[in-house]
């Protein structure tokens, strides 16, 4: 076995020495690179979640444009198709965006009136007005202002213009001054149009409510003398004459009597709106006392029942508010089953400004086919049930609430019974 040398010994230590040297360069790379590698992988995934993020926003940002173009899109439409006339105005006074409308008004295109002075347009008597408005406009106080537009169809065309002040729709434009044109021209013509119509329909209905106090108040007195004749005749030669003249003239006397009630009805029909007494508060409890006691040999006569609520104070006509209860609970004593008593419940509650009256009996009710003709002149509900009436009385109570600026309806079922509901002003604070 050979024997190192001291000499190469020590040259063998000194290159382990230097191979553990490198070899601890060596691992210190390694570690180097793989902490770069790591950070590298690192960055790259990061780098991938930004761009998925910007995609998003990207995405976002398309979605929020397309939203605002179709925003854009539906002023634009509201702008132009707007049945007022539009005008973006500057602070002196010129046109920079005009609608179809407002173009229409000054008998222009609008493409037309971009630039052009506003005043042109505008009457000469009314253009310092408008200067003064418009001066206060861009000063910062937004109201309206009555003028005349001078257009080549229409001269001195009255217009109420309502301004306010918005920002500039471009950059470096300013603020600008929106102006809202209300044509007065054609409204005023079909407020005029509606004044003669209403005037036509109120000679018109005063001439109906002479006609019928006329006619019904002439009528008494002929009418009252073929009664007495015809009653004169039943008493003198009743049982001298034969059968049927006797029938014959009992069918006179029964007409005659009918003839008469329709009348003195109609009178009243006609009187509701001519003769009624001014509005106060009325205690409805003691106008409702005073109609039942009107009616006290019917309700005797029938045995009904009657169940009252408490009554409210109402701002009414105490005489047509007891003739408004008399015939509603009349009618409902009158058209009752054979085989039950009258039932009948009388309550009112609150609704707004109103009282809400509902009169509730169980009589033999009403088919919904005869609801909408049930409150017209000489419309009876039971023309064939041998019960008597002249078909006026539920016109009246239609008639007599409506004065009452409230409104009557009915709800009902055959066989089971009727609900007659009416409103009525509540007196102050009194709801």
């Amino acid at each position: 076995m050979d024997v190192l040398s001291p000499k190469s010994r020590q040259e063998l230590e000194a290159e382990l020495a230097c191979l553990r040297s490198r070899l601890g360069e060596y691992e210190a790379l390694e570690a180097l690179s793989r902490e770069t590698g790591e950070a590298f992988l690192r960055s790259l995934e990061g780098g991938e979640r930004c761009r998925e993020r910007l995609d998003a926003k990207s995405e976002e940002l398309c979605n929020a444009r397309h939203q605002l173009q179709k925003a854009l899109g539906r002023y634009t439409d509201l702008f132009n198709h707007s049945p007022i006339g539009y005008f973006l105005i500057d602070q002196h006074g010129i046109l920079r965006e005009v609608n179809v409308k407002g173009a229409a008004l000054l008998g222009q295109s609008p493409e037309h009136l971009q630039g052009a002075p506003f005043a042109k347009y505008i009457t000469p008597l009314a253009r310092p007005a408008f200067d003064h408005h418009l001066q206060s406009v861009f000063a910062g106080s937004s109201g309206q202002i009555e003028l005349a537009l001078d257009t080549p169809d229409v001269p001195a065309l009255p217009v109420i213009l309502e301004t306010s002040l918005i920002e500039g729709m471009d950059e470096g434009t300013g603020p600008l001054c929106l102006a809202a044109a209300l044509d007065l021209g054609s409204r005023k013509q079909a407020e005029k149009a509606l004044a003669e119509r209403t005037e036509e329909l109120a000679r018109s209905n005063e001439d109906l409510e002479r006609f019928a106090y006329v006619i019904s108040h002439d009528l008494q007195e002929p009418l009252r003398n073929i009664g007495n004749y015809v009653q004169l005749l039943s008493r003198r030669y009743k049982g001298r004459l034969d059968a049927d003249a006797d029938d014959y003239i009992g069918f006179v006397v029964d007409g005659v009597m009918r003839l008469s009630n329709m009348i003195r009805e109609l009178l009243t029909f006609s009187r509701i709106t001519t003769q009624g007494r001014t509005f106060e508060v009325v205690d409805s409890g003691a106008a409702l006392k005073d109609a039942l006691a009107n009616l006290e040999s019917a309700i005797t006569e029938s045995l009904a029942e009657i169940h009252i609520a408490p009554m409210p104070e109402v701002q009414a006509d105490s005489t047509q508010l007891i003739s408004l209860f008399q015939n509603l609970i009349g009618n409902a004593l009158k058209y009752r089953e054979a085989d039950r008593n009258p039932r009948i419940r009388i309550e009112a509650r609150p609704v707004g400004e109103k009282w809400l009256f509902s009169i509730v009996d169980n009589g033999i009710g009403i088919e919904s086919r005869q609801f909408e003709r049930l409150f017209m002149l000489f419309q009876r509900i039971n023309p064939q049930g041998g019960i008597q009436g002249t078909g006026i009385g539920l016109a009246v109570c239609k008639r007599i609430v409506e004065r009452h600026g409230g409104q009557l309806w009915v709800e009902s079922t055959p066989g089971q019974g009727s609900i007659f509901y009416f409103t009525l002003p509540a007196a102050p604070s009194s709801h």
